[in-house]
């Protein structure tokens, strides 16, 4: 199992600060957020800032990585300022 904590909006959104799930790729995992909390927007989720073991994750192969037992996935929200 590995575990995802949620930060932001998205957390409020969730309504929890973490889940756990079993070995998956990451987009699977998104797809599954989304699934069981429909109320999250799907662009955003998507586009979220997304960390692995508390290194970010970038680039195109970073929907395709797989998250094994003891990973954390951190979710925060995409930020945007003025």
């Amino acid at each position: 199992m590995f575990e995802i904590k949620f930060f932001g909006w998205i957390r409020n959104e969730v309504g929890v600060s973490k889940l756990t799930m079993s070995e998956r790729t990451v987009i699977e995992t998104l797809e599954e957020i989304i699934k069981t909390y429909p109320q999250i927007d799907k662009t955003h989720l998507m586009n979220s800032i997304l960390f692995i073991n508390k290194k970010p994750i970038i680039g195109k192969k970073r929907l395709t990585m797989i998250l094994k037992d003891g990973d954390e996935l951190a979710i925060l929200s995409p930020v945007s300022g003025g």
